[in-house]
Protein backbone atom coordinates (compact mmCIF):
# COMPACT_ATOMS: atom_id res chain seq x y z
CA UNK A 1 0.00 0.00 0.00
CA UNK A 2 1.23 3.49 -0.72
CA UNK A 3 0.35 6.88 0.70
CA UNK A 4 0.79 10.03 -1.34
CA UNK A 5 1.74 13.10 0.71
CA UNK A 6 2.90 15.34 -2.10
CA UNK A 7 4.25 14.45 -5.50
CA UNK A 8 5.72 11.03 -4.72
CA UNK A 9 3.90 8.08 -3.15
CA UNK A 10 5.38 6.57 0.00
CA UNK A 11 5.29 2.77 0.36
CA UNK A 12 3.93 1.85 3.77
CA UNK A 13 5.58 -1.16 5.40
CA UNK A 14 3.70 -3.72 7.48
CA UNK A 15 2.11 -3.17 10.04
CA UNK A 16 1.68 0.52 9.13
CA UNK A 17 -0.16 -0.41 5.93
CA UNK A 18 -2.75 -2.39 7.91
CA UNK A 19 -3.25 0.55 10.29
CA UNK A 20 -3.81 2.90 7.35
CA UNK A 21 -6.41 0.54 5.88
CA UNK A 22 -8.19 0.44 9.27
CA UNK A 23 -8.10 4.23 9.43
CA UNK A 24 -9.73 4.51 6.00
CA UNK A 25 -12.43 2.04 7.05
CA UNK A 26 -13.17 3.92 10.29
CA UNK A 27 -12.65 7.51 9.18
CA UNK A 28 -15.30 10.11 9.73
CA UNK A 29 -16.01 13.31 7.91
CA UNK A 30 -16.45 15.96 10.56
CA UNK A 31 -18.33 18.23 8.19
CA UNK A 32 -20.95 16.05 6.55
CA UNK A 33 -21.18 17.68 3.11
CA UNK A 34 -20.44 14.49 1.21
CA UNK A 35 -20.60 10.83 2.13
CA UNK A 36 -17.37 9.46 3.55
CA UNK A 37 -17.39 6.61 1.02
CA UNK A 38 -17.26 9.12 -1.84
CA UNK A 39 -14.04 10.71 -0.55
CA UNK A 40 -10.75 9.34 -1.93
CA UNK A 41 -8.78 11.04 0.84
CA UNK A 42 -7.45 9.43 3.99
CA UNK A 43 -8.16 12.75 5.73
CA UNK A 44 -11.10 14.36 3.91
CA UNK A 45 -11.41 18.11 4.11
CA UNK A 46 -14.36 20.44 4.56
CA UNK A 47 -14.90 20.79 0.82
CA UNK A 48 -16.17 17.81 -1.18
CA UNK A 49 -13.41 16.05 -3.11
CA UNK A 50 -10.63 17.92 -1.29
CA UNK A 51 -8.21 16.66 1.39
CA UNK A 52 -7.75 18.16 4.82
CA UNK A 53 -5.40 21.15 4.56
CA UNK A 54 -1.91 21.03 6.05
CA UNK A 55 -2.73 23.83 8.50
CA UNK A 56 -5.88 22.05 9.75
CA UNK A 57 -3.94 18.78 10.09
CA UNK A 58 -1.26 20.62 12.07
CA UNK A 59 -3.89 22.06 14.42
CA UNK A 60 -5.38 18.61 15.01
CA UNK A 61 -1.97 17.06 15.67
CA UNK A 62 -0.99 19.83 18.08
CA UNK A 63 -4.20 19.17 20.05
CA UNK A 64 -3.13 15.57 20.70
CA UNK A 65 0.42 16.53 21.66
CA UNK A 66 2.26 16.06 18.35
CA UNK A 67 4.07 19.32 17.68
CA UNK A 68 4.56 19.20 13.93
CA UNK A 69 6.92 22.12 13.41
CA UNK A 70 9.43 21.19 16.10
CA UNK A 71 9.28 17.50 15.13
CA UNK A 72 9.92 18.36 11.48
CA UNK A 73 12.83 20.64 12.36
CA UNK A 74 14.41 18.04 14.64
CA UNK A 75 14.07 15.37 11.95
CA UNK A 76 15.63 17.57 9.28
CA UNK A 77 18.55 18.53 11.52
CA UNK A 78 19.15 14.87 12.37
CA UNK A 79 19.09 14.00 8.67
CA UNK A 80 21.47 16.88 7.90
CA UNK A 81 23.91 15.57 10.52
CA UNK A 82 23.94 12.13 8.91
CA UNK A 83 24.08 12.90 5.19
CA UNK A 84 26.53 14.92 3.11
CA UNK A 85 24.87 18.15 2.01
CA UNK A 86 24.89 17.31 -1.74
CA UNK A 87 22.97 14.10 -1.01
CA UNK A 88 20.59 15.95 1.33
CA UNK A 89 19.96 18.59 -1.33
CA UNK A 90 19.11 16.03 -3.99
CA UNK A 91 17.07 13.84 -1.64
CA UNK A 92 14.86 16.66 -0.36
CA UNK A 93 14.82 18.77 -3.51
CA UNK A 94 16.29 21.83 -1.78
CA UNK A 95 19.04 24.23 -2.81
CA UNK A 96 22.59 23.02 -2.15
CA UNK A 97 23.31 26.18 -0.15
CA UNK A 98 20.34 25.48 2.12
CA UNK A 99 21.43 21.87 2.65
CA UNK A 100 24.96 23.10 3.41
CA UNK A 101 23.65 25.53 6.04
CA UNK A 102 21.55 22.80 7.65
CA UNK A 103 24.57 20.48 7.76
CA UNK A 104 26.69 23.20 9.33
CA UNK A 105 23.99 24.00 11.90
CA UNK A 106 23.67 20.29 12.68
CA UNK A 107 27.40 20.12 13.38
CA UNK A 108 27.99 17.70 10.54
CA UNK A 109 31.55 17.12 9.47
CA UNK A 110 31.29 15.88 5.92
CA UNK A 111 34.79 16.85 4.86
CA UNK A 112 35.56 13.25 3.91
CA UNK A 113 32.62 13.07 1.48
CA UNK A 114 34.48 14.63 -1.46
CA UNK A 115 37.55 12.47 -0.87
CA UNK A 116 35.42 9.32 -0.72
CA UNK A 117 33.64 10.32 -3.91
CA UNK A 118 36.96 10.85 -5.72
CA UNK A 119 38.29 7.50 -4.49
CA UNK A 120 35.15 5.74 -5.75
CA UNK A 121 35.50 7.29 -9.20
CA UNK A 122 39.14 6.14 -9.33
CA UNK A 123 38.13 2.63 -8.28
CA UNK A 124 39.94 2.78 -4.95
CA UNK A 125 38.29 1.35 -1.85
CA UNK A 126 37.70 3.55 1.16
CA UNK A 127 39.68 1.09 3.27
CA UNK A 128 42.74 1.20 1.03
CA UNK A 129 43.24 4.90 1.63
CA UNK A 130 44.42 4.42 5.21
CA UNK A 131 47.27 6.53 6.56
CA UNK A 132 49.65 3.61 7.20
CA UNK A 133 49.05 1.63 4.05
CA UNK A 134 48.33 -1.43 6.19
CA UNK A 135 46.03 -4.15 4.94
CA UNK A 136 42.34 -3.47 5.55
CA UNK A 137 40.93 -4.99 8.77
CA UNK A 138 44.41 -5.79 10.06
CA UNK A 139 45.52 -4.38 13.38
CA UNK A 140 49.23 -3.66 13.68
CA UNK A 141 50.97 -3.32 16.98
CA UNK A 142 53.32 -0.37 17.48
CA UNK A 143 56.35 -2.70 17.60
CA UNK A 144 55.66 -4.12 14.11
CA UNK A 145 55.54 -0.69 12.45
Amino acid sequence: MSLQLGNKPLELPAPVDAMAIQLVAKRTNYIQIARVEDQPWLFPGAHPGRPLTASRMSIRMNRIGIHVRSSRQATLIDLAAQLPHPVLSQLLGIQASTASKWSTNAGASNGRYAAQLIRRTRGESDQSAGATGAEPNRVESPSSM
